[in-house]
């Protein structure tokens, strides 16, 4: 795949945010055939539709993330693995709901066909997309999460460097020339208290491949009142006009220490193989 690579996960519904992404993408002259979603295309924001057709139209490839697969198969729960009891587990019934109630029928079979995971080579090196990890769609990979972990999933994917999404933070761990990367959500903050959000770049300069994470100033008042006025959880409104989640039940303690303080762009170069 020719470079510069666009990255983004968890739209959520967030069609503002989407919207400023793809702005911002036709700005560095990125066209849709060169944008990738790690999944989780709808869940906490209030228009499904719209932004699922906003990027079916804009060409981007999209991997099912677990709310693809869990509406695809007319499941019951979101399938996010969250603990049982939490918070997001009790808000997650209210905002899945929504989703079912109304997503079109054209866009839930679309969704049961993506695919679980994109490969592709760029400049000798090897990607893989993934939603979770490429063993299971809904585990939670973070910074802190050990590189042995890492590591184990991007052999398994023959890869040398793993782009995932699910955790909802941006970041780039890299280790003896292997790398495992997270575009963060376009739907959603980073729980960094404040109302960015994230996406990911790939590109190539002087001889070297670069990894980034970047952040997206968008209308998210407007994405909050619709929620509102749709009735969806308040928590979930607020969080993106304050950029704090209302649970941090997912989180290892090495995040949740991190909860309120603003994340600056992770940057990493790797050799051209």
């Amino acid at each position: 795949m020719a470079l510069p690579v666009l990255v983004f996960g968890g739209p959520y519904g967030n069609y503002q945010a989407v919207s400023r992404l793809k702005e911002t993408a036709d700005a560095l002259g990125i066209p849709g055939s060169r944008t990738i979603c790690t999944g989780d295309t709808v869940a906490y924001c209030a228009q499904p539709n719209e932004t699922v057709a906003a990027i079916r139209e804009w060409g981007t490839h999209v991997i099912s993330g677990n709310v693809e697969i869990q509406l695809a198969a007319e499941k019951d729960d979101c399938g996010c693995n969250f603990q049982k009891g939490s918070v997001c587990d009790s808000l997650s019934q209210h905002w899945y709901a929504y989703v079912r109630s109304r997503l079109r029928k054209e866009h839930i079979h679309w969704m049961g066909a993506l695919p679980r995971s994109l490969e592709f080579t760029s400049k000798g090196r090897r990607f893989a997309v993934v939603h979770g990890t490429r063993s299971e769609t809904a585990r939670y990979v973070f910074r802190s999460t050990e590189w042995d972990v890492k590591h184990r999933e991007i052999e398994l994917a023959g890869a040398d460097v793993v782009i995932g999404g699910h955790c909802g933070l941006p970041f780039i761990h890299a280790e003896n020339g292997k790398v495992w990367a997270n575009a963060g959500a376009i739907g959603m903050p980073a729980n960094d208290g404040t109302p960015r959000v994230w996406a990911l770049l790939v590109s190539a300069a002087g001889g070297e491949l670069r990894l980034r994470t970047f952040p997206v100033d968008y209308d998210f008042q407007e994405a909050s009142g619709r929620m509102t006025g749709e009735g969806l959880p308040k928590s979930y409104a607020e969080t993106l006009i304050s950029g704090l989640w209302p649970g941090c039940e997912i989180l290892p303690p090495e995040e949740t220490g991190r909860r309120g303080i603003p994340l600056e762009p992770a940057d990493v170069t790797l050799s051209i193989a």
